[in-house]
């Protein structure tokens, strides 16, 4: 008499599959200082990820005010106001799991009664920080060479990533060149954070960008 074939057991997801059940997508806002850099390098990442503008939002220095003060200001209001749902043509709040602050440190000292004014109210509404000291452009910098070595201003970590991208400006998207090293920079800004750790809050030179980014391709690996 020949055996019975098992049946193999079915996955939950499987079954998620069968009954059209999904998974709710996260909704992740990104408010930047920069009007061009910072939102152009989240854009192009978002694309190159397939992350649609309803599972990230990424709103540009422009629309808030430049100073980390009105970065946050502008985050906390757009957390809290009602939005449009063009898709469905009815207004819904939308949640956020998540509200990210991307802005700068460029002095430790000149400013600092106002940066950490931003930071403070940052902490105190639960709103993320990806703060750079003394550039974005650091984030960028790490995808060529790992490096703790102070800048004494953003001018300065410019000038060390035009040795590697001869030809960058502000504003120009240049996440297609870099794109291949993003978890190479990930690891040496974690190292770089780790090892400066106790020294001050937000060391010279360091980025929390990684963390955002780490956040946004785990989106993509959850998915």
């Amino acid at each position: 008499m020949p055996k019975r074939k098992r049946s193999r057991a079915r996955s939950v997801s499987s079954y998620r599959r069968r009954l059209g059940i999904k998974q709710p997508r996260r909704c992740i806002l990104i408010v930047c200082e920069g009007a061009k850099t910072e939102p152009k390098y989240f854009r192009s990442l978002c694309r190159a990820k397939r992350l649609s503008p309803v599972e990230v939002e990424v709103i540009e220095g422009d629309s808030c005010g430049s100073a980390p003060v009105s970065v946050v200001e502008y985050a906390l209001r757009l957390r809290q106001e009602r939005r449009r749902d063009v898709r469905r043509g009815v207004t819904k709040k939308l949640e956020y799991d998540e509200v990210w602050c991307v802005f700068d440190q460029e002095s430790p000292t000149i400013g600092r009664n106002a940066f950490y004014e931003a930071v403070n109210k940052a902490t105190g509404h639960d709103l993320r920080l990806a703060v750079s000291t003394p550039a974005f452009e650091y984030w960028l910098l790490l995808h060529f060479v790992e490096t703790d070595r102070p800048f004494r201003n953003a001018d300065e970590v410019v000038n060390a990533l035009k040795e590697h991208l001869p030809d960058y400006e502000k504003g120009k998207d240049i996440f297609t060149d870099i794109a291949a090293d993003t978890q190479e920079a990930i690891q040496r800004a974690e190292r770089i954070w780790s090892n400066q750790a106790g020294e001050a809050r937000f060391p010279n030179p360091s980025t929390l960008v990684f963390k955002l980014v780490q956040k946004l391709l785990d989106m993509v690996s959850f998915r």
